[in-house]
């Protein structure tokens, strides 16, 4: 799992945020966040997190939430085990650990 101190952006339980993000740090989506994310750094989408987007590019990503749309990776992606994805996965690295869900829309 990722060291959850390098996310300096966190988007909350209970929270939505529609928009773009393109920053330069770590995004922890425990929300719902609705748009663009583009950072050289890491995502991850904690288990009843949810991101909509049509790209998601990112150095890299952790999902065990729900995400619906295309996830870009430089290094790596993981879907955890409750992890829900609808969408396509560009990576030179996929880890998927069993009962993880992908369906490519």
């Amino acid at each position: 799992m990722s060291d959850p101190g390098n996310f300096g952006t966190v988007i909350g339980q209970g929270s939505l945020l529609e928009g773009t993000l393109l920053i330069d740090h770590g995004i922890r989506v425990d929300g719902t966040f609705r748009g663009r994310v583009t950072t050289p750094t890491a995502l991850l989408v904690n288990d009843g997190g949810e991101v909509e987007s049509d790209l998601v590019e990112v150095g890299t990503a952790e999902i065990h939430g729900t995400v619906v749309g295309t996830i870009r990776a430089q290094h790596w992606v993981r879907i955890g085990a409750t992890a829900r994805l609808n969408g396509s996965i560009e990576t030179p690295r996929l880890i998927v650990e069993e009962g993880a869900m992908i369906v490519n829309r």
